[in-house]
């Protein structure tokens, strides 16, 4: 039997989803969406790698995790991407995370997670386009994990540095 206090304590979901969650949400899908887009450009339209002064466009596919490594575990880090959307999605909701810029980081890392995972449901492996001596091909999803995972850490080692500077000084 549910009470009257049971019931008014229940929040409707409506009420916890707020505006900036539906600018965060239209980023991500905005973001997964460029990502897509390049990646069937590429696709489609380049057969031969290209100089762009030191940016090279390519076209390889990456069965394996970031950098290629783990080649073949594509399988994997779909089941892993699964759990991880919804932690990083509970995060945001939950508003465990103050600082913008942390904010922004996992809106990045989401929508990186989101577009490399399509890849991998879709076609097996990733498409990699973007070449920059001295690291492997990437893309934009790639971009945006890297971005989003410095984005998510600077509050936190500009907080240590802080303090390291003040017991410095002493």
């Amino acid at each position: 039997m549910v009470t009257a206090s049971k019931r008014r304590n229940k929040k409707p979901l409506l009420r916890l989803v707020q505006p900036y969650d539906l600018l965060a949400l239209a980023l991500v899908a905005a973001l997964v969406a460029a990502d897509q887009i390049t990646k069937e450009l590429i696709r489609k339209n380049i057969t031969h790698p290209f100089q762009l002064g030191l940016l090279q466009i390519t076209h390889t596919s990456n069965t394996g995790s970031v950098f290629g490594l783990f080649p073949g575990s594509s399988s994997f880090i779909v089941a892993v991407s699964i759990i991880v959307i919804p932690v990083l999605v509970a995060i945001h909701m939950k508003r465990l995370i103050s600082h913008k810029y942390q904010k922004l980081g996992l809106i990045l890392i989401v929508s990186g997670i989101v577009g490399n995972t399509i890849d991998r449901l879709t076609s097996g492996f990733v498409t990699d386009f973007i070449y920059l001596m001295p690291w492997p091909a990437f893309n934009l999803a790639d971009s945006f994990l890297f971005i989003g995972a410095v984005l998510l850490v600077a509050p936190y080692v500009l907080q240590y540095l802080s303090r390291l500077g003040q017991v410095l000084r002493r």
